[in-house]
């Protein structure tokens, strides 16, 4: 992912924003200040590949409405992917293709219901997945902790970047 994309600043930090509240991770996790890799832009390249940039562009829309109407993330979520007002609408299901991406590095084609139909758009995306983060663990071969890390016990949700309360022991 060295090479340089040809997003424009302000899309690829909608994009952020709006997947921060998709996926209920901090935005700073998302679109960290220092990030060489740049995952959320490398993920919106493929997203304008595979689902077209006005689709993409609709849906940053509709998240650039329901924040500016001071909706909260989980509100944000909720309406845009279709959980309340139930919704079975082209962009619910974009929403939805951007989440499994998110999570699991693979791109389901909105609207897929089978467990077959991703395919993983790059080695980063898949190590980068969300759901490692979910588990509190990792790719297998890619791991940031160092050797014999397993004999203490794992670090909070809350520093793997997902946005949930810190709890206080």
């Amino acid at each position: 992912m060295a090479t340089v994309l040809a997003i424009p600043a302000t899309r690829a930090a909608t994009f952020a924003a709006m997947s921060a509240a998709l996926t209920g991770f901090k935005p700073d996790f998302i679109a960290p200040p220092v990030d060489p890799n740049q995952l959320h832009a490398h993920l919106l390249h493929h997203i304008d590949e595979l689902a077209g940039t006005t689709s993409v562009d609709q849906l940053l829309a509709q998240f650039t409405v329901l924040q500016a109407h001071g909706q909260t993330s989980q509100q944000i979520a909720d309406v845009m992917l279709g959980i309340s007002p139930s919704s079975h609408a082209p962009a619910a299901q974009l929403a939805q293709s951007i989440v499994k991406l998110w999570y699991l590095g693979s791109w389901y084609p909105p609207g897929s219901t089978s467990a077959f139909d991703g395919n993983v758009v790059s080695s980063q995306a898949y190590v980068g997945g969300l759901a490692w983060r979910a588990m509190q663990a990792h790719a297998m071969g890619d791991s940031p902790f160092k050797f014999g890390d397993w004999t203490s016990a794992p670090p909070s949700l809350a520093e793997f970047g997902a946005d949930v309360p810190e709890h206080k022991s």
